[in-house]
């Protein structure tokens, strides 16, 4: 998957999941005080009871027909997201080679174009969330017998609030609270299972390397070959590939640090298969730079600095220096917690 879309699942998606776990405790809360309040008609009348009871919820039904077109336009909203994320990452990557060839404009104009895409895919959500906006507004306040009494007189109204007609409008008032956050949960609800279904894409893929059922002791300090190619890179040792085709080149770093699942491919370290070894001990013996993003775990530092074995590496420049002789030290001084 590309990096820019996971990035968008576990920041945006997450969040809205979240909301939804916010407002559930509200909306248990408004049902509560819903089912009070109707034992608390019916107790003084039965016929202001069942005005409650089956008119409340004929109301909120008002309400699912919106909900799955909201969820089919958020679910394009995000995939146009995603899609202007992952465009806006390639750039960043190509960027030097856009601008030697001059297809920098090529590129905004794309961009651009994705861009209106979300623009008109969050007016169209945009557009179907005002209308459970305002059904929070319109239910509460669409009893048809506070209507009735607008059309009375001033003293058939004072003849009409009987203690129970006064005690039912108490309670109408009352739930307006209680039935906006029932409507604003179904909106959070539509968010988050749009979200949820982004996140198990990510959740329920296969990993592309398998791990070892039962992993080798980690070998001591060796070379690395790869009896494919006779390729074999010596400790200490700065040893060249030159290849006619680039993504030969690229293809070998693969296999050499186990980023593609080759059974049998004749990748070794020290003379233990590295598909023997455990992929954490992979990862600290066999570093991988490429140009494609990547999703890091750790702090920066963590990140730039490359695990120590010995004294091969006693006079390796530190973090700071590497990152200052790479211009990028400017990205950690917006950051209070530094490195």
């Amino acid at each position: 998957m590309d990096a820019g879309e996971v990035a968008s699942i576990g920041t945006t998606d997450v969040q809205r999941i979240g909301h939804l776990l916010d407002v559930s405790a509200r909306a248990t809360g408004a049902v509560v005080s819903y089912l009070i309040v109707a034992a608390l008609l019916f107790s003084s009348s039965v016929r202001l009871g069942l005005v409650l009871v089956i008119g409340a919820p004929l109301f909120v039904l008002l309400v699912l027909p919106v909900m799955r077109p909201l969820e089919r336009r958020q679910t394009a909203e995000r995939s146009a997201r995603a899609g202007a994320s992952s465009l806006a990452a390639d750039t960043v990557v190509g960027l030097r080679v856009l601008r030697g060839l001059g297809g920098e404009e090529v590129f905004a104009d794309r961009y651009a174009a994705a861009s209106q895409q979300v623009r008109a895919a969050t007016v169209r959500t945009a557009l179907t969330q005002s209308i459970l906006d305002s059904f929070q507004v319109f239910v509460p306040w669409s009893d048809p017998r506070r209507r009735h009494l607008h059309r009375r007189s001033s003293g058939a109204v004072e003849r009409h609030f009987t203690r129970p007609t006064r005690a039912f409008y108490a309670y109408a008032a009352f739930l307006t609270l209680p039935a906006q956050t029932l409507i604003e949960a179904a909106t959070r609800w539509s968010a988050a299972t749009v979200a949820a279904g982004r996140v198990l894409t990510v959740l329920r893929r296969a990993p592309d390397l398998p791990r070892p059922t039962a992993p080798v002791a980690e070998p001591p300090v060796g070379p690395l070959t790869d009896a494919l190619t006779g390729f074999s890179a010596e400790p200490g040792r700065l040893t060249v590939v030159v290849a006619t085709d680039p993504e030969e080149a690229s293809a070998l770093a693969a296999r050499l640090g186990r980023y593609v699942d080759c059974p049998g491919d004749g990748v070794e370290l020290a003379g233990t298969a590295l598909a023997d070894l455990s992929l954490e001990v992979v990862r600290r013996r066999v570093l991988v730079v490429d140009r494609d993003p990547q999703l890091l775990a750790g702090t920066l530092a963590d990140a730039v600095d490359v695990p120590a074995f010995g004294s091969q590496v006693d006079n390796r420049p530190t973090v700071v220096e590497a990152l200052d002789a790479a211009a990028a030290a400017d990205i950690v001084e917006p950051w209070p917690t530094g490195y």
